[in-house]
């Protein structure tokens, strides 16, 4: 399930009267792309959970993972003790900039779904993931996307007439025009002309007011009323009833939504399935015996290049022996045996060192070719 613009709008406006100067009390990591902030708020403590798909609240009690990654650990010791100044949609993006005292946390729900802490002229300082192509790596900096589509809240309706006439040249369609001209979902433009019973291959100058009005109306909406619907395979949740969507479902908030949704699909990931004991146990002693297995194969095969090694270098072997044994009874000590061995396995390019010796052992290394 992905979070729509304008879902994400609504969902703002339910989260700010909690998250304004709010203080995060602590971070904890969930998973290696969530993270839950420990909030305290006017009305008390609040979880505020950080997804990849969604910001929100949670009723839900979530423990932390045990290990903590590099960039969790990192967030944790930058945010940890800050206030929430502030907490915006950029335009119409699916894009979240919480302004802390220090630093901006930029949450962005699209693509490769990303959490970038950057300071206040936007220099980068740490991201959950680098992009090469948008240059999002340390000490780079942020730059918001770009998409060349207008914001629905923001636009007038000069630059939406432009915009929508210029696309129309190219597409010759006037629904594709409105889609390549605002940042607006399928679903919400197939809404406005199912609303206004335009037809899809052309509207007049007067039917373009009313398509900008209708979306600005959408998109400036003060009291939502979300609903939950079902498009395909995939669920939406909504912050308006839609007259072309018949089978729906109300719901309280798009903060609950997504918490019972989110929540609930992430406690059912971490739930191991149940075993019998008896299974539990069969399966630990055949793991215990792969793994002994392993360590014996791994050892023979050790055992058996050391002998060939051995095998194939037997004569020089014998050789170094030999000469070992005559300089000791030449009164040589073991350093100048040893010099003189290496010296001449050198000249000749033998592969082998002569490590240490005795009167009754040497030491050699096989170096490999």
């Amino acid at each position: 399930m992905h979070l729509l613009n304008l879902t994400l709008t609504c969902l703002l406006q339910e989260l700010k009267p909690l998250l304004k100067e709010s203080y995060i009390n602590k971070l904890q990591e969930l998973d290696s792309d969530k993270f839950k902030l420990k909030l305290r708020t006017k009305q008390g403590t609040k979880n505020l959970l950080l997804f990849p798909e969604a910001v929100f609240f949670s009723d839900y009690k979530i423990d932390a993972r045990k290990q903590t990654s590099g960039f969790g650990a990192f967030l944790r010791k930058r945010i940890e003790g800050k206030k929430i100044s502030s907490i915006e949609q950029h335009n119409s993006d699916r894009i979240v900039v919480f302004e802390l005292q220090d630093y901006f946390l930029i949450v962005e729900f699209f693509a490769n779904k990303n959490i970038i802490l950057t300071d206040k002229s936007l220099e980068i300082i740490s991201a959950l993931k680098k992009e090469e192509k948008r240059k999002i790596e340390k000490k780079q900096i942020y730059v918001f996307p770009e998409s060349g589509k207008l914001n629905p809240k923001g636009m007038s309706f000069k630059e939406f007439t432009e915009k929508f006439k210029k696309n129309l040249k190219k597409e010759n369609n006037a629904f594709s025009s409105v889609m390549g001209s605002i940042e607006i979902p399928s679903i919400l433009a197939e809404e406005v002309f199912f609303k206004l019973k335009l037809k899809k291959e052309k509207i007049t100058e007067k039917e373009i007011k009313k398509v900008f009005d209708e979306i600005k109306k959408m998109y400036l909406l003060k009291e939502p009323n979300p609903i939950e619907i079902q498009k395909g395979k995939e669920k939406l949740i909504l912050p308006l009833k839609l007259a072309l969507v018949k089978d729906f479902k109300e719901k309280d908030s798009v903060n609950s939504f997504l918490d019972e949704f989110y929540s609930k699909e992430f406690f059912k990931q971490r739930i191991p399935e149940k075993k019998p004991k008896k299974l539990i146990a069969l399966q630990n002693s055949f793991e215990q015996q792969l793994t002994h297995r392993k360590k014996l194969e791994k050892e023979i095969e050790e055992y058996r290049k050391k002998a060939e090694t051995i095998y194939s270098n037997n004569l020089i072997i014998q050789d170094i022996i030999d000469s070992a044994k005559k300089g000791f009874s030449k009164g040589l000590n073991d350093k100048e045996i040893k010099e003189k061995i290496n010296s001449y396995l050198k000249q000749n390019k033998k592969e082998i060192e002569l490590i240490a010796l005795t009167k009754n052992k040497v030491l050699l290394d096989f170096r490999e070719n």
